[in-house]
């Protein structure tokens, strides 16, 4: 135990002694403190304190967000050194001091980037993220001009940026690096129900998703117009992009269907019955049997009843 020490505790041994009404005039210790300002003062950690004493400066504040521990010892030497008869209890007194603030959190800094980023050319609907997504900051609880945003910088190719802030500009000494990226945000349409192989999707199955730009490959439908009358090629779910694969033109001519076939030249129309020997979606070119001449021809499929057949000679038809 240092000398200091066992002199404060046989300080408080005798402040032990003194009566009650004695100890309600003595100068006691505020074991937890919340200042404003940048200053702690005495009348903030001691009271019943003289009233010419209580504004005397003591010690610098902690930062806003932060505290600090005065113990006994450096207690004593502030009230040796302001003349203040301040008698510990014990080697264990300690006063917590702490800086009233208020927290400027993750949202509120992306909030301020974005506005400024918007001048940069970023999109309303791109989304900001910081490397450090724990980063919070304190400022003083009566600030009016809480953050100040400094030195911003962003390279429109990588879509990178970097910023100072400073969240106490008049102080100017609480300054916090701050560096991150914009994503390109677009809108997708995805399937807002599940559908089944060869169903056919119409607008009412469609709903519009927002989706990072740099996470979508070419093959991502982004048009709603790809989607609206095509067919699901297998089972498809909602909540995932949907890419050229997936889709396909409806069938409208299925493999054994009878279909009229149809032979134009600018002189004649021939028409017969023929048996479809393939699947086929319109303008799908599939092979077509005459029902009667038994011969495979080539046609194309003009809507679920009717092919045309491009080149061949009328005898082949008949």
């Amino acid at each position: 135990m240092t000398l200091r020490i066992l002199i404060l505790a046989v300080a408080g041994a005798v402040l032990a002694t003194i009566s009650v009404a004695g100890a309600a005039s003595a100068v006691l210790l505020k074991p937890a403190v919340i200042v404003s300002g940048d200053i702690v003062r005495l009348g903030d950690l001691f009271s019943n304190l003289p009233p010419e004493k209580a504004d005397l400066p003591a010690a610098y504040a902690p930062r806003p967000g932060e505290r600090a521990v005065f113990d006994v010892e450096r207690l004593a030497d502030i009230a040796h050194a302001q003349g203040v008869a301040w008698v510990p209890q014990s080697r264990f007194d300690r006063a917590v001091v702490e800086r009233a603030s208020r927290l400027i959190d993750r949202n509120q800094i992306i909030a301020l980037l974005t506005t400024a980023l918007r001048k940069s050319g970023v999109g309303k609907d791109d989304k900001i993220e910081l490397d450090n997504e724990s980063l919070r900051l304190f400022v003083p609880a009566d600030a009016t001009d809480a953050v100040e945003l400094r030195d911003l910088r962003f390279d429109p190719q990588t879509r990178r940026f970097s910023a100072t802030l400073v969240t106490e500009p008049d102080a100017g000494n609480a300054i916090v690096a701050v560096t991150g990226r914009a994503v390109r945000i677009v809108s997708l349409p995805e399937l807002a129900r599940k559908m089944d192989r060869n169903e056919i999707i119409s607008a009412r199955d469609i709903q519009w998703v927002q989706a990072p730009a740099d996470r979508l490959d070419a093959t991502v439908i982004a048009d709603e117009k790809q989607l609206v009358g095509m067919a699901a090629r297998h089972l498809l779910r909602p909540g995932e992009p949907i890419r050229t694969s997936d889709v396909q033109p409806p069938i409208l001519v299925n493999r054994g269907a009878v279909v009229t076939m149809i032979y134009r030249t600018p002189y004649m129309v021939i028409t017969t019955r023929g048996k479809a020997v393939q699947d086929g979606a319109k303008g799908d070119t599939i092979r077509v049997m005459n029902v009667e001449s038994k011969r495979e021809l080539d046609a194309v499929v003009a809507d679920g009843n009717t092919v045309i057949v491009q080149s061949a000679a009328p005898v082949a038809i008949n």
